[in-house]
């Protein structure tokens, strides 16, 4: 029987670091230029500390629910093998 995870166990430490991002980045607020590929973006610190604190988070859920799945694929083919045997 499964057992139900706790999700105390995810969002104490996640509330944590985004407490920790979130001071991090109120405190550096100067301008900053960023060049990537062929584009040239002015905003503040704050802004871009945030962004890419949030655009690592999705990706990272993303990628977890793309393996999740695929682990779910492979485990469906090999009983779908067993059952055949």
């Amino acid at each position: 029987m499964a057992t139900k995870k706790n999700p105390l166990l995810f969002w104490i430490p996640a509330g944590i670091i985004l407490t920790i991002v979130i001071v991090f980045s109120i405190l550096n607020r100067q301008t900053v230029d960023i060049n990537f590929l062929f584009m040239k973006v002015s905003g503040r610190l704050f802004f871009v500390l945030i962004f890419f604190f949030l655009l690592g988070f999705f990706l990272g859920k993303i990628s977890h629910l793309i393996k999740k799945n695929n682990q779910k694929e492979n485990r469906q083919q090999e009983y779908s093998r067993y059952i055949e045997e």
